[in-house]
């Protein structure tokens, strides 16, 4: 029989943020990865600082030291060493930690411990930061004084089951970042298979090119849109005749993506050298410094040429998207143009593949070493999921670092913009007059980059729209936007509304011909869409409009939803729609709508108006 037995211990809990994410992914990869970050990182600290693991569930660590001193000093190197094994790796490769550490009273039941200590300890893990180190109030006493530490004082929780508020504190960033930070080898995402000493050695062996790699100041050693280079497409018809379509392609490819502000084109001066060759994709991208490899083909056959392009990450040589296009002989021109607008749309435009994985990637790194690029995707990504108050607060932190930013004033100021035209705040003019002003000293910014250029004159051209009521200035605006972002989705979202607004629905409606929810901005998209339908009469459209919207706004696309049933005398379905809006907007009325919906279609606004009145909304 196992003897039952109390004392006082300094409890260590570690847990994986986004385990079953990580497994569902790369069930055998994260498994291997997960496994020697603890045979070299995890185990032998918790061996050298007298710890003993009393507790492992897969994804999580309970660790008891007899010394408050040495718990700290174990997690805080842990931390740093997995934060030096995660440096450059992409947001899907990372396994990060959270961890905290109580002092307590424990029941030691054999291998086992129970009691307060235990549970605290687990409940005081959920405060903790990724890549952090958590404390309770007794550790910290314990500890001040004692070791080279800072505490940041997050004050006290509630503990579910526990009587007593727990008062907790954070072992600064700093501290834990520095202890033994650079002396751990940087390591890829671990093979599927081979066995575990094979595979430590290739690993300390890529290990070491990543880190060279890194050093020497590639792209994504720094804050800034990726860089993707165009290799030489190959014929592989073996008919001379098909060069110049090649060349023609490759060339086009790059002039396009160059004209893309989300990515940095290498110059075709830089990659003509590897035509022909069959080079390590992730050699090529070391020495030219770019972090995506974009490389295909073309060859003809039977009246019909086939086009076909595959975009490769090189920081581990892996496949991202691949997609061929056939045509048959006609306008090799016209053809060209078309496939090369849609690879470098599906690619690079806004919302495109590359822009999602910088969005993953901005999310994943490490807060302390975020850039102006870092909190420019993070605030655009929540602004994309409506996570407005989230998107101010986070983009107004991100200016305090670099104050003179243009692009993260422009973005600040889309954040104002979309409060406003979602009715979150009841001074409309207020978040107008915010956004109008930091649109205004973006765009003349002589620094500016051509994306905070851009992204300035988009928000210039709503802001002419929705606030100044100026059509031709909203025209304008927008058609500098286009200059800089072309015609990729999110632009023909965007290019939708300054159409409906200047009484031309049927063209808003044919510029978004094709809309599916997988589009960037789809919600905005099915939005005017429905605005569109109604304008035009045609209300069933409208209505399917709003109800395919994947996430609609109750002051735009449930609006005309509304107004529509009413006009088709579905007044059931209508008071449904009355009591969403007005839980979802409390201050709904008709002189919020009439301030946010303007557009020059005769007579749509008063008909809005009317149905909207029927319904029951308020003056």
């Amino acid at each position: 029989m196992n003897q039952v037995t109390r004392r006082l211990a300094a409890i260590l809990v570690a847990d994986v943020a986004g385990y079953s994410r990580l497994m569902a992914s790369d069930n055998a990869g994260t498994l291997a990865h997960f496994n020697a970050l603890r045979t070299e990182v995890i185990d032998p600290a918790i061996a050298r600082y007298n710890g003993r693991v009393v507790g492992s569930a897969g994804d999580s660590l309970l660790v008891e030291f007899a010394s408050a001193v040495e718990a700290v000093r174990c997690a805080v190197e842990v931390q740093a060493g997995l934060a030096a094994r995660n440096a450059g790796l992409p947001g899907d490769w990372r396994i990060d930690f959270r961890m905290d550490i109580n002092l307590g009273d424990i029941i030691a039941d054999g291998d086992t411990i129970h009691g307060d200590g235990v549970n605290i300890a687990a409940r005081l893990e959920k405060l903790a930061e990724l890549g952090s180190v958590t404390v309770s109030q007794g550790i910290h006493d314990q500890v001040k004084g004692k070791l080279p530490y800072a505490f940041v004082d997050l004050g006290e929780h509630s503990v579910k089951n526990i009587a007593e508020p727990v008062r907790a504190y954070r072992v600064t960033p700093e501290d834990v970042g520095t202890a033994s930070r650079g002396s751990m080898p940087r390591r890829r995402r671990p093979a599927r298979h081979g066995l575990v000493g094979v595979l430590a050695i290739v690993l300390f062996i890529i290990a070491a090119a990543v880190a060279a790699w890194f050093a020497s100041g590639t792209p994504e050693s720094t804050s800034g849109p990726p860089a993707v280079a165009v290799l030489p497409l190959a014929n592989l018809s073996g008919d001379p005749a098909l060069d110049p379509l090649a060349e023609g392609m490759t060339e086009g490819l790059i002039a396009r993506f160059a004209r893309s502000p989300l990515v940095r084109a290498i110059a075709r001066t830089t990659t003509d050298a590897y035509k022909g060759e069959a080079a390590d994709i992730r050699a090529i991208g070391r020495e030219i410094g770019a972090r995506y490899i974009l490389e295909g083909s073309v060859q003809s056959g039977d009246g019909t040429t086939r086009d076909v392009a595959q975009l490769i990450d090189a920081l581990d040589g892996s496949h991202v998207w691949a997609e061929h296009f056939d045509s048959t002989v006609g306008d090799a021109i016209a053809v060209q143009d078309d496939v090369i607008e849609r690879i470098v749309t599906e690619l690079a435009g806004t919302g495109g593949l590359i822009d999602q994985r910088q969005y993953d990637e901005a999310w994943a790194k490490d807060e302390k070493h975020l850039g102006e690029y870092d909190y420019s995707l993070r605030g655009q990504d929540l602004l994309n999921q409506h996570e407005i108050e989230r998107a101010i607060a986070l983009l107004t932190e991100g200016l305090e670092r670099p104050p003179d930013s243009s692009l993260l004033r422009a973005r600040l100021g889309y954040g104002y913009l979309q409060r406003a035209v979602e009715g979150l705040n009841a001074d409309v003019n207020a978040d107008f007059e915010a956004a109008y002003r930091l649109g205004q000293e973006a765009v003349p910014d002589a620094t500016a980059t051509t994306l905070a250029i851009g992204v300035g004159h988009a928000l210039l051209s709503e802001l002419s729209l929705n606030y100044m009521k100026d059509i031709e200035q909203a025209l304008r605006e927008r058609e500098k936007a286009l200059q800089i972002f072309g015609s990729d989705y999110g632009a023909r979202v965007e290019l939708s509304y300054v159409l409906l607004v200047a009484g031309r629905p049927e063209e808003t409606i044919a510029s978004l011909q094709g809309l599916t929810p997988e589009w960037p901005f789809a919600d905005w998209g099915y939005t005017y869409l429905s605005w569109a339908y109604f304008a035009t009469g045609d209300h069933e459209r409208a209505i399917a409009a709003a109800i395919t919207n994947p996430t609609p706004s109750p002051t735009y696309s449930m609006a005309f939803l509304l107004a529509s049933q009413v006009e088709l005398s579905r007044l059931d379905e209508a008071k449904r729609t009355v009591e969403k809006i007005r839980s979802a907007v409390p201050a709904a009325s008709l002189a919020m709508f009439r301030a946010l919906h303007f557009t020059r279609t005769p007579g749509v606004l008063e008909r809005e108006l009317a149905t909207l009145a029927k319904a029951g909304l308020p003056d």
